[in-house]
């Protein structure tokens, strides 16, 4: 549970400002040029993406 906690205290600032880093604009495109019909889909092949590189980014 200690590791756990300091893992999260050293990475939790950087994890988050790469989320936004991702999210934000990957919503702003999927909101202004993706078709209705395919935001979901656009929603979920970035956030397949994102889980890669958590799961990447967590195992180094």
């Amino acid at each position: 549970m200690d590791q756990l906690r300091r893992k999260l205290k050293r990475d939790y600032k950087e994890t988050l400002i790469a989320n936004w880093a991702v999210w934000i604009p990957a919503m702003m495109v999927n909101f202004r040029f993706v078709p209705q019909h395919y935001q979901v889909l656009y929603s979920n092949a970035v956030g397949f993406c994102w889980n890669i590189f958590l799961s990447a980014i967590s195992h180094k």
